[in-house]
């Protein structure tokens, strides 16, 4: 895995999302590139961290499975957390363009909600 992560803007900026808690999948569909390997970075408020390897689906989405992480970790108590995509290749750290804006960071937030739980929000 790369080296402790500076979460300070690095020039693209947070992608801000309420999603709703308590929800089995998180489903993330920023436009990475088709059937290609990543790994994400899930950081909380206390600075607890988590990483997963994934690849992507042959549209360039991927599903967070709420289960890779504590019981009860993504509930609208529980401050917001930070999202950051890496290219599994070389360790860069992903852009993604969301409504003609390009962000580097995921900023979550969660919510009590019937919704699904996808980013960018529908």
């Amino acid at each position: 895995m790369p080296e402790e992560v500076e979460y300070e803007s690095e020039g693209c900026g947070s992608y801000r999302v309420s999603l709703p808690e308590c929800k089995a999948t998180i489903q993330v569909n920023v436009g990475l590139t088709a059937s290609t390997n990543y790994k994400y970075h899930v950081r909380d408020k206390f600075n607890g961290s988590y990483w997963k390897a994934f690849t992507t689906d042959g549209t360039g989405k991927f599903t967070i499975a709420t289960a890779d992480f504590p019981k009860g970790y993504f509930t609208r108590h529980s401050g917001e957390f930070e999202l950051k995509i890496y290219k599994a290749s070389d360790n860069t750290l992903a852009s993604f363009t969301i409504n003609a804006i390009v962000y580097n960071t995921i900023t979550m937030e969660f919510t009590n909600g019937q919704m699904e739980a996808v980013i960018p929000e529908t």
